[in-house]
């Protein structure tokens, strides 16, 4: 608490009292607070016990000031508060459910000598609030209530201060005025607050009326606010369901008006601080609450603060708004800003062409809205819209406008006779608009102001309305709209003077006359003095209901009418009526007593109203009734208190009730922003959940300490929460720490629990979570179930890993390879061979191996199993060890002496003659056999195999001789290019198979079942890895690959080939491959020389590759080469003479030199 100081003046006021009652007197000298009341005051005080002492005053800790604190009860929050009192400072509760000044007034009786008397209750405008009491400025003519305040006064020493902590309690002129009777009244200098105390408010008395020398309380924590507000409230019928739907204006009151349901929305006006009075729209969410458009900008208000009118027509809903600019005029609205516009200036400039504030000027009749409206200061005329154009239907002055089901009733004036309004009809056409009736003078409109509402009602076709006439006074009529048709229903007041015309009365009473049908089809109505009249529409027909009398409201929406009414017994109550007679529902203020229920509504089998002047420990708050006396009900006690929460205009929407009520500024409760309960799926043995993403809260109370916790555990998991809290005071309020769900390890199924959020001032909510915790999955191996593995004799260790790769999509669970059964011919070994799950490919860490035991050969199995701590999965090796390699054979013994061998040959497939080089295909040739081989003439040479049948393959190993030097052949030239290749890479065994082609071209290689002494064949292999081609000559080359260039061990094999240089480059543009087939074709140009190396790779169907080389061999250089044209024969030179049979290395020599070979 902190020294609260104010240097103004000190008014001299006083009390004095005169006969029964009191006056204010500034001039009086006398200061009542300290001269004991006289007796005959004081005994009006009313006996009330005395307010709860939490402690007393010691002076000595508080610098020597006794001071006293009074805390009403019904504030929320209230133990905060008396928490901030400071040391030494007396804490005085009052019982809200008693009067506070009765309270306070007692205990003056036995206390007196303070310095300063401070009060923290809700307050509102000119309004102080203390337990069920609400003293304004008329309360201070209540000799009671002066009675009361002199006694609080006579507590404080002279010059004492009264602090009044209440919300808006000095706010206006009649604040001001307020507190300047409160000073007068109890003698002090008092302070007060003009503004919101609390949440979204301040601590500072802005208004006092002395020098104030206070201790001021400031609580800069405290989340509510001490007022008294009005806002839009919503219910489901239940007391936990009936809550404030949103604070429009906080800190204030939002005082909502003129509820209307359209286009599935429901529209009505509100007061906010920033905006003024303007248009708003729900959805029945605080979200969905919502501006619908500042139509006035700033703070200056569009619509009246009484009433507004608000018509659907089309799609569209109508009012009348004034924006600042062009004053009241007609606007539209579909619901959303873009498209609220206003119609027309009607009266061009800030005139305004229509009024606010005003009933029955707008009306729609056949999809065209009608409304009354100034064209110009000649006066107010009927217009219509047709959503497109805007036009004036007659020149006659027009005051009301309601739509029958076939016709326009007007209240109108065409100037002419001298008469007020008269009645009139229109069709919407000028030539159909046209006068009913005229009543005479001063028809219509009465020049008492007490007169100046009437009733005017279309009921079907009909309307009923209740003109004042000089013969009759007002009085009930009806018309169908002619003027035969247009007839007085009764003469209630028989005479002219004063009569009991329909009142307007509730709201609900449709302005005084309203339809009821039990069968009879009968109108009914309510008359000035409360009186309830039934009639069929004539005259014979109209009749008083006995029984009941001030009626002031009531429902006739089903077979019994609901009012409430004085039965004569038990005052004015809740009463219905079924056609024939009345019965009491509930004498809900018990004896002759009245609770004057009104603003009737019905939804859901119930009726709703509120009993307007019950005056028990509620006030007139929301009530219930099924139509029996136990089931008629307080729903909610909204403002604490006996004074009522003063609930008004009850609208249904989407079978809720919507309605305007009057509360202390409550602690408004956290809500979740999504509230349904949230369903959650989480992995099988899953880590922990975050849940913070779905526990987002709302909580408009400024900084309160939100807090999460624990409401329901769950039954297979754990709830975690490390600082789960966060500061309130948005519509989104994410929390802080963490807050986590971990399912029990290895339990599948369901869960359930339940979170709560609290704000530290009773305020909690709560959410739902429903766990589907996932059954665990298997680990599944990824290549299959069984494997085969090959091995050589005497393999070392085996790598397995890339064979035991797994698919298991839980996640964080940890997979561990073993052994699960041991192999009989080899070890099996594993280290640290474990991985993490949550993958379709899940590779194993560590090392897994296996190593075939040292001699062995033959087969062995063996199994490794994964497991994910909970399932397991197995993969079968199956293993092939081959046999021990053959031990060389020993050397022959040196061969006996003998002739020189004969000179080696050349061997040559006979080839088909030579294609002129321009026949030659530049395309590769699809379907060609595979070539021969050139091999030593010692060597068989393989045939080519063809589609009917596989050629034969050597029964044994392949054996190579030494290359056969190049000797000279006939002179035609072959197709295909003799060629030298490289021996075998290893001495195979081959079978009579060729591997199969493919539809899109394969090349067809022998099948190979094993080697004799050397590692195993697994797959593809090229098995003569390099082929030279003699050096070419002038015309085009073929050359083909030898049959066994590649082998294969698969029979089912598909072998496809692919060429390109080994520099990675394509081959030129003059040679051709044909993959089919393994031939190389085409006319090398005239400078071609050097050496061209060609690689062709070839590839299974498994994606092994082998690769061979072919050497091209250019011409030389030398003079006399073959690219000069002429013919080189071995052994002959253009240079030499003949000089008889040259020997074959002599002309391997010159072949050598010359560097190309021509076959001639």
């Amino acid at each position: 608490m902190a020294l609260y100081k104010n240097n103004s003046r000190r008014p001299n006021l006083g009390l004095i009292a005169l006969e029964p009652r009191w006056m204010f007197d500034g001039a009086a000298a006398v200061d009542a607070a300290h001269a004991a009341p006289d007796a005959a005051a004081k005994a009006l005080i009313p006996d009330a016990p005395a307010p709860v002492e939490v402690k007393a005053a010691d002076p000595a800790r508080n610098d020597g000031r006794k001071e006293v604190v009074f805390v009403d009860t019904s504030v929320a929050g209230y133990k905060t508060l008396e928490a901030a009192v400071g040391s030494g400072v007396e804490i005085e509760e009052i019982d809200a459910g008693q009067s506070g000044l009765a309270q306070i007034a007692k205990w003056a009786e036995t206390h007196t000598g303070y310095d300063s008397i401070s009060v923290l209750s809700h307050g509102s405008a000119a309004t102080l609030n203390l337990g069920t009491d609400a003293i304004t400025a008329s309360s201070l003519a209540d000799a009671v209530t002066r009675a009361e305040l002199a006694e609080l006064g006579h507590a404080l020493k002279a010059g004492g201060d009264l602090l009044l902590y209440g919300c808006d309690v000095a706010k206006g002129e009649d604040g001001r005025q307020f507190i300047a009777g409160l000073a007068a009244t109890t003698g002090a200098d008092v302070a007060a607050s003009d503004d919101a105390t609390g949440r979204n408010g301040d601590w500072i008395l802005e208004s006092d009326t002395g020098v104030i020398t206070a201790t001021a309380i400031d609580v800069p924590d405290y989340g509510d606010r001490l007022a008294v507000t009005t806002n839009i409230w919503a219910s489901d019928g239940t007391s936990g369901g009936t809550a404030i739907l949103k604070e429009i204006n906080p800190g204030g009151s939002s005082n909502p008006l003129d509820f209307t349901v359209f286009n599935g929305k429901l529209y009505f006006t509100a007061t906010n601080a920033t905006y003024g009075r303007e248009l708003w729209v729900t959805d029945g969410t605080e979200a969905g609450t919502q501006l619908v458009k500042d139509i006035r900008s700033g703070s200056s208000s569009a619509f009246n603060n009484s009433y507004n009118q608000l018509v659907a027509c089309n799609g569209w809903l109508y009012f009348a708004a004034n924006n600042g600019t062009n004053g009241a005029e007609l606007w539209r609205t579909d619901g959303t800003e873009a498209n609220t516009q206003m119609v027309t200036d009607l009266w061009s400039g800030s005139n305004g062409g229509v009024d606010t504030g005003t009933r029955q000027t707008i009306a729609a009749l056949n999809n065209v809205l009608y409304f009354v409206g100034y064209g110009s200061a000649a006066g107010t005329q009927l217009w219509s819209y047709d959503g497109a154009t805007v036009s004036r239907v007659h020149t006659v002055w027009v005051s009301k406008v309601v739509a029958a089901s076939d016709k326009l009733f007007l209240a109108a004036n065409d100037t002419t006779l001298g008469h007020y309004d008269q009645l009139w009809k229109s069709d919407g056409t000028t030539g159909g608009t046209v006068a009913v009736k005229d009543f005479g003078s001063n028809s219509m409109v009465w020049s008492n102001t007490s007169y100046a509402t009437f009733s005017f009602s279309a009921v079907g076709d009909k309307l009923y309305f209740s003109p004042y006439t000089t013969t009759y006074g007002a009085e009930p009529w009806v018309s169908d709209g002619t003027t035969a048709g247009t007839v007085l229903l009764k003469d209630i007041v028989a005479g002219g003077t004063t009569s009991g015309y329909p009142s307007s009365g509730d709201s609900s009473a449709a302005g005084g006359f309203f339809q009821w049908t039990a069968g009879d089809g009968n109108v009914y109505f309510t008359t000035q003095t409360g009186d309830l009249y039934k009639t069929d529409g004539t005259a014979a027909g109209t009749a008083k209901v006995n029984g009941v009398s001030t009626v002031y409201g009531a429902e006739y929406s089903t077979a019994t009418m609901y009012l409430g009414g004085n039965d004569g017994t038990n005052g004015n109550e809740l009463l219905s009526w079924n056609g024939a007679a009345l019965s009491l529902v509930k004498d809900i203020n018990a004896g002759s007593g009245s609770s004057m229920p009104v603003y009737f509504a019905r939804t859901g089998g119930k009726l709703y109203f509120t009993p307007f002047q019950l005056s028990d420990s509620n006030g007139a708050e929301l009530w219930t009734s099924d139509g029996t006396a136990g089931g008629t009900a307080l729903v909610k006690d909204i403002n604490a208190g006996s004074s009522g929460s003063n609930v008004t205009s009850i609208t249904v929407y989407n079978n809720k009730l919507y309605f305007s009520a009057r509360s202390a500024s409550p602690n408004t409760a956290p809500t979740f922003v999504t509230a349904s309960a949230k369903a959650l799926s989480v992995a099988f043995n899953g880590t922990a959940v975050d849940l913070k993403p779905d526990l987002h809260v709302s909580d408009s109370d400024s900084s309160q300490t939100e807090t999460w916790s624990q409401s329901v555990a769950p039954s297979h998991g754990t709830l975690s929460f490390s600082s789960a809290t966060a500061t309130s005071g948005s519509t989104d309020v994410t929390p802080g720490g963490t807050i986590t769900y971990t399912p029990t390890t290895g339990y599948s199924g369901s869960d359930t629990f339940t979170v709560q959020v609290s704000d530290g001032n009773g305020g909690t909510a709560t959410r739902v979570f429903n766990v589907t915790v996932a059954s665990n999955v298997s680990p599944t191996f990824v290549t299959g179930t069984a494997k085969a593995l090959s091995l050589s004799y005497n393999s070392a260790a085996v790598d397995l890993k890339p064979d035991l790769h797994v698919s298991d999509s839980d996640s964080g669970q940890t997979e561990t390879w073993s052994q699960s059964v041991a192999p009989s011919h080899g070890t099996l070994s594993f280290s640290s061979a474990t991985a993490t799950s949550g993958s379709t490919d899940v590779t194993p860490g560590g090392t897994i191996t296996y190593t075939p035991t040292a001699g062995y050969s033959g087969t062995d199995t063996f199994t490794v199993q994964v497991s994910d701590g909970a399932v397991t999965a197995t993969r079968v090796f199956n293993v092939t060890v081959a046999a021990k390699p053959a031990d060389p054979a020993p050397p022959p013994p040196p061969p006996p002496p003998t002739a020189p061998p004969a000179p080696p040959v050349v061997v040559v497939v006979p080839q088909a003659p030579p294609q002129p080089v321009s026949e030659l295909p530049k395309t590769i040739v699809r379907d060609t056999a595979p070539p021969s081989v050139f091999v030593p003439a010692t060597t068989p040479i393989p045939s080519a195999p063809t589609a009917a049948d596989a050629p034969k393959a050597p029964a044994g190993p392949v054996a190579d001789a030494p290359k056969a030097p190049v000797g000279e052949v006939s002179k035609a030239v072959a197709p295909l290019v003799p060629v030298v290749v490289a021996p075998p890479v290893i001495p195979v065994v081959m079978t009579p198979q060729f591997t199969p082609t493919a539809g899109d071209g394969g090349f067809r290689v022998p099948v190979v079942t094993g080697t004799q002494g050397g590692p195993p064949v697994e797959g593809l292999l090229a098995l003569r890895p390099e082929v030279q081609v003699p050096p070419v000559t002038d015309g085009p080359i073929r050359v083909a690959l030898p049959v066994d260039a590649f082998v294969h061990s698969r029979s089912d094999a598909v072998v496809t080939l692919s060429a390109a240089r080994v520099t990675g480059q394509p081959l030129p543009s003059w040679l051709n491959f044909d993959s089919r087939s393994g031939t190389l074709a085409g006319q090398p140009p005239a400078d071609f020389k050097g050496t061209m190396v060609v690689r062709i790779v070839a590839r299974d169907d498994k994606g092994q590759e082998a690769t061979i080389t072919v050497r091209i061999n250019g011409l030389p250089e030398k003079t006399g080469a073959v690219r000069d044209g002429n013919v080189i024969k071995l052994g002959s030179h253009h240079r030499d003479k003949p000089v008889g049979k040259i020997a074959f290395t002599q002309q391997l020599k010159q072949a050598g030199r010359f560097a190309a070979i021509r076959f001639s």
